[in-house]
């Protein structure tokens, strides 16, 4: 549950039915939570059963991410941190997009485009892929953002739009939000005001958050139930034989 200092702060620039969502969102979060799984040891790639645990492991992995990032972009914005809050929504979008790779990658094992073995080694670069590399250890490169946004894009809008039109919802949040993340004029313009009387720069230090600021929250109410939606498909698309 929010506390109610979160929900003073901002039930005026989000509306009582936004605080609301995102108090409910994290209620649903959490509720998802399995803190044990098994383990299937010693398999390989052709092990339907191997395969099939570490599937439910990686969305458990996706699901603690979802879950931190949630409740640090409310966090950094109760302590009116903008740059805080701009990073953990983004993150909570790719976060969603890997699950959204995950879900794309099983709907091809189901329409036979991949086999079992290509599903454990795409699984094995979700789970372990770094650009860390070293000449002692080589992981596998992990997939690129924009492209698991793209597919996720593609697989929202096949799966829950009701008209036929694409909708580049992940692609065009994300891209705005990287526009906090990195030094660009919206990072800068959160910064300070101006007082056009003296023509000074007024810097922001323990200012609250601009009204525009506060509303990246409300990307949350974007992500998060596209996020739940495919989390709780996985199960349903997991490969049978």
């Amino acid at each position: 549950m929010l506390p109610d200092k979160f929900k003073e702060r901002f039930s005026t620039t989000l509306g009582d039915s936004d605080v609301a969502a995102l108090d409910m969102a994290g209620i649903e979060l959490r509720a998802r939570i399995e803190p044990v799984l098994q383990m299937r040891k010693g398999a390989a790639y052709d092990d339907i059963l191997y395969v099939r645990a570490n599937i439910l492991a990686y969305r458990q992995m996706l699901l603690y991410r979802a879950i931190q990032v949630f409740e640090g972009a409310l966090i950094a914005a109760l302590n009116e941190n903008v740059y805080a809050t701009a990073l953990c929504v983004r993150a909570h979008f790719e976060t969603a997009a890997a699950m959204g790779y995950l879900h794309k990658k099983l709907l091809s094992i189901r329409a036979k485009h991949i086999d079992l073995v290509k599903l454990g080694s795409d699984l094995a670069q979700l789970v372990l892929g770094s650009k860390q590399q070293t000449e002692r250890c080589k992981p596998p490169v992990p997939k690129n953002v924009t492209t698991m946004l793209q597919e996720t894009d593609k697989i929202i809008n096949d799966s829950i739009q009701d008209d036929q039109k694409e909708y580049p919802i992940f692609v065009d949040s994300y891209g705005f939000l990287c526009e906090y993340a990195h030094p660009n004029y919206h990072s800068n313009r959160a910064s300070f005001d101006v007082d056009s009387m003296t023509d000074k720069f007024i810097f922001r230090y323990g200012k609250q958050m601009r009204d525009e600021e506060d509303s990246l929250l409300q990307y949350l109410l974007i992500s998060n139930p596209r996020f739940l939606y495919l989390y709780d498909e996985i199960p349903q698309q997991l490969p049978t034989q």
